[in-house]
């Protein structure tokens, strides 16, 4: 981590909060959860990953997407998550996504 002095009347930032962005995958009874929490803006690659190993970690059984630990869900993100819900329903899988 790089820090620096702040000038007079600069904002403050904290740069490690935008930085942060966890997924989590795991199987619980029939049903995938995949839980995201952080920021996903221009993360778009990490979360497709995620999404599409929660397709593959089972081939069968509802998947669940919680989205509520987002801070701010941007149009890539929401694209990502259409994306892997149709490729998800197309395989014959109850898709829920939690906001």
């Amino acid at each position: 981590m790089r820090v620096r002095e702040r000038r007079p009347g600069e904002p403050v930032r904290d740069e490690t909060a935008a930085t942060e962005l966890s997924i989590d995958c795991a199987v619980r009874a029939r049903t995938t959860v995949v839980t995201v929490r952080g920021t996903v803006e221009g993360r778009r690659e990490q979360l497709a990953d995620a999404l599409e190993a929660a397709r593959l970690i089972r081939d069968s059984g509802p998947i669940v997407i919680d989205l509520s630990g987002v801070g701010r869900l941007g149009s890539d993100a929401m694209l990502c998550v259409a994306l892997a819900v149709r490729e998800a329903e197309r395989a014959g899988r109850k898709v829920t996504v939690r906001l």
